[in-house]
């Protein structure tokens, strides 16, 4: 007896050979599809801006190009890929680590507070950035020692950083700080330090790689719902990663190639209004939150961090309470002259 396929006339295997066939390419390009698509992608869509990458990557997915004329402040902060290659990593010690903050006359009164504390606590050098302060409050400033104040400049920068409501003012005091100094913390008037020993624990597990070089605060909210969708356009996140939580944007920084490449896109987004502050983005969200939800440079930050730190490695992982937002304290008697030598550290 003939096999089943053989009494098959000759019109009809050529018709199955061929079906198999296709089925065949189907089932391959499927599979090609799903594990190359991006790359072609990221082949096929240019993001050089004279060498520099212009488009953030992680995993397979690819962000929207941000545009070429930010070179310049790439170049200006010491930002590019053959600047942020180069980057010694350097020591330090606690007495060397420099407090950056700033305030507008409207949270000048929490600044106080801030102030105060801070003094009763460390001697270390405080960048102070006047982004809206009246004469007063300039002179209370020079009560306090070893406190520089800068005037931010707004018009060195795109027009939608001369609104503070989209937060872009202060990842350029990240990057303006960040070419004359290693290691800071950024802080906002409303945030208390620790003690001196709780700091160099955390100095200390910075030195030994046991923590992260950029850390940011705690876990505050879930970033998905925090997050505008037209952020995650320019720095898109697995959807693996969408019930992680946001975190609080007080940043400790200490200069690695990891570091300032994270402050690298940081920076490209908050010069591109689109990316942070995209249209119909709202601060205060409601609960739950609303459509157009976004915490601006606290989610960029978020996002970034998590990107360069998976949340199934140590340093995502790792968290010392370094610092905690003290809200609603308002002190309206002037800043008295507060001297160094008054102080602890």
């Amino acid at each position: 007896m003939r096999p089943e396929w053989l009494r098959l006339s000759k019109s009809v295997r050529l018709l199955i050979i061929f079906a198999s066939i296709i089925v065949l390419l189907f089932l391959l390009s499927v599979d090609h599809s799903s594990q190359g698509t991006s790359q072609n992608v990221i082949a096929e869509k240019s993001c050089k801006c004279k060498g520099e990458t212009f488009c953030f990557q992680v995993e397979n997915l690819i962000g929207e190009m941000f545009d070429c004329s930010l070179l310049k402040y790439l170049k200006e902060f010491h930002l590019t890929e053959s600047d942020i290659a180069n980057t010694e990593i350097k020591n330090f010690n606690y007495k060397e680590v420099v407090f950056i903050s700033y305030s507008s006359s409207n949270h000048f009164s929490e600044s106080r507070q801030m102030l105060t504390d801070f003094r009763k606590k460390f001697q270390n050098k405080i960048i102070y950035y006047d982004i809206g302060l009246n004469k007063g409050e300039l002179a209370e400033l020079a009560n306090v020692c070893n406190l520089e104040v800068r005037q931010f400049n707004f018009s060195a920068y795109p027009a939608h950083v001369q609104t503070l409501g989209t937060y872009a003012f202060k990842v350029m005091i990240e990057a303006e700080v960040s070419v004359s100094y290693n290691v800071f913390w950024m802080a906002d008037t409303s945030l208390v330090f620790q003690q001196l020993p709780v700091l160099q624990q955390f100095y200390l597990d910075v030195k030994n790689g046991k923590a992260p070089e950029f850390m940011i605060g705690q876990k505050v909210a879930k970033e998905i719902q925090f997050t505008h969708p037209g952020m995650r356009r320019y720095i898109p996140f697995p959807g693996k990663y969408r019930n992680e939580s946001q975190r609080e944007a007080v940043l400790f920084f200490r200069a690695t190639p990891t570091s300032k490449t994270i402050l690298k896109w940081a920076v490209l987004c908050a010069l591109t209004k689109e990316c942070i502050a995209p249209s119909g983005s709202v601060l205060y969200c409601g609960s739950p939150p609303a459509s157009g939800c976004h915490r601006f440079d606290q989610s960029s930050s978020s996002l970034l961090f998590r990107s360069f730190y998976p949340p199934d490695t140590a340093h995502y992982k790792y968290y010392h309470h370094c610092a905690k937002p003290v809200r609603g304290v308002l002190i309206k008697i002037p800043l008295s002259p507060i001297h160094c030598n008054q102080t602890l550290s």
